[in-house]
């Protein structure tokens, strides 16, 4: 085998396995979610053909090849309901920087003593 013939074969087994790994991990995230918002989502991505079924087979909808460019959006519940906290606490910071930016201000009255 020549070098090259080698490089293309590791290529493509490496390709097939990130293929697999991605296809892995957007299978967990979408079976961290409750089945009411699996449904959300593929209302909102106008998915048709959902309604009787049941959350592991509104997972393989959501996995096919058709529709599963889609979903990619979609990030594990652990990771999003961390995200959401993370968003809260840097708010919850910026607000009270700006409660003692008000306390610190100083006001200054000038009183003319002449009458």
């Amino acid at each position: 085998m020549s070098v090259a013939s080698k490089n293309e074969r590791l290529q493509r087994e490496l390709s097939e396995t990130m293929n697999e790994r991605l296809h892995r991990l957007m299978r967990e995230a979408l079976e961290s979610h409750p089945k009411a918002r699996l449904i959300k989502e593929i209302q909102k991505n106008n998915v048709k053909g959902y309604s009787k079924l049941s959350k592991p087979e509104l997972i393989n909808l959501m996995m096919n090849e058709r529709n599963k460019s889609k979903f990619r959006y979609i990030k594990h519940a652990k990771l999003e309901k961390a995200e959401a906290a993370q968003v809260a606490e840097s708010d919850a910071k910026r607000q009270s920087k700006k409660v003692k930016k008000k306390k610190k201000k100083k006001i200054v009255i000038y009183i003319n003593d002449t009458y």
